[in-house]
C-alpha cells in the first residue's frame, strides 16, 4: 500500500508539472531573442519591459500587435531574453513584420524604447534575431538627478527649427516624428506625410514618402514645404548636437535641425 501511495504522490506531481509548463504550439512561430540598454543602472522599482511583434505593412496606417510579452524589471539586469509565440498563418509573405521594445515606469511613462527597425522573416518558423539594444528616450522624471538623458530619434514630436542654414518661417508647423514601429509622420507645413524608415550605427534610411495634397495658402510656406520634403527625401544619417537637437543630414552635407517640442 505504501509504494502505491508512493506512485500515486509522484503521479499527481508530474500532472502538476506539467500543468505549469506551457509548450510552444507546433503550428507557432517562435521569435527570440534579448533586450538590453547602455547605461548602467538598474531600472526604477515596478517597471516593466514589454516585447512585441508587429504587423508594420501599411505606412499610413497604425501597425498591429500579433504577439507580446511583458516581463517585471524589479531587481533585473540587463540583457533580459524574450521569447514570442504566434500562428503561422497570421505571417504572410510579402508584408513586413518587426519587433519592438519598451521599458516604462509604473506610471507608464516611456524610459527606454527602441529606436530602429528589428525585421522579421515571416518565412521561418523559428529564429533568433539579434539583440535588440533600447535607447534612453528624454523623460528625466526617473533620471537621477545630475545624469544626461541620452536623446533618441522615438519617443519625442521634433519641432524643425532650420533647413539647410535658412530657418524656417516664423510659427511653420513643420514637424516630424518617428515611430518606434519604423514609420515616419509629421507635418510638411500644409500637408501631413508619412512613410517607413530604419536605422543603424546613425545612418537613417527613409522609404518613398506619402504626402496629402493640401495647397498652401502662402506661396512662402509651400516653397518651404516642397524644400523641406526634398531634403527630407534624401537624409541617410542623423546625429544630436551637443544642445540635443536632432541634425538630419543628406549624403551632400545638407542639413534638416529639430528640436523636441
Amino acid at each position: 500500500m505504501k509504494l502505491v501511495k508512493n506512485l500515486s504522490q509522484l503521479f499527481t506531481v508530474l500532472l502538476l508539472i506539467a500543468a505549469c509548463t506551457t509548450p510552444v504550439p507546433a503550428d507557432n512561430a517562435v521569435i527570440k531573442g534579448s533586450v538590453s540598454y547602455r547605461e548602467r543602472i538598474l531600472p526604477p522599482p515596478g517597471t516593466m519591459l514589454q516585447v512585441s511583434l508587429n504587423d508594420i505593412s501599411l505606412a499610413d496606417a497604425p501597425s498591429v500587435t500579433l504577439a507580446e510579452q511583458r516581463i517585471s524589471m524589479d531587481g533585473r539586469s540587463v540583457p533580459v531574453d524574450y521569447v514570442l509565440s504566434v500562428p503561422k498563418e497570421r505571417l504572410q509573405a510579402g508584408r513586413r513584420y518587426a519587433v519592438r521594445a519598451e521599458i516604462r515606469a509604473v506610471d507608464r511613462s516611456l524610459l527606454w524604447t527602441t529606436d530602429t527597425v528589428h525585421g522579421v522573416d515571416a518565412t521561418r518558423s523559428t529564429q533568433t534575431l539579434a539583440p535588440i539594444m533600447l535607447v534612453k528616450t528624454g523623460n528625466r522624471s526617473h533620471v537621477t538627478p545630475g545624469a544626461a538623458a541620452r536623446p533618441g530619434l522615438t519617443g519625442a514630436e521634433w519641432q524643425v527649427e532650420d533647413l539647410n542654414g535658412t530657418g524656417v518661417i516664423d510659427n511653420s508647423p513643420t514637424r516630424i516624428r518617428f515611430s518606434p514601429d519604423g514609420k515616419v509622420s509629421g507635418n510638411a507645413g500644409c500637408n501631413r506625410f508619412s512613410g517607413d524608415y530604419s536605422t543603424r550605427n546613425g545612418t537613417l534610411t527613409l522609404g518613398s514618402l506619402s504626402a496629402t495634397e493640401r495647397a498652401c495658402i502662402a506661396p512662402a510656406l509651400n516653397a518651404q514645404e516642397a524644400r523641406f520634403l526634398e531634403l527630407m527625401q534624401a537624409v541617410d544619417r542623423y546625429t544630436f548636437d551637443a544642445t540635443g537637437a536632432l541634425i538630419l543630414k543628406t549624403r551632400d552635407g545638407r542639413t534638416i535641425t529639430a528640436r523636441a517640442g
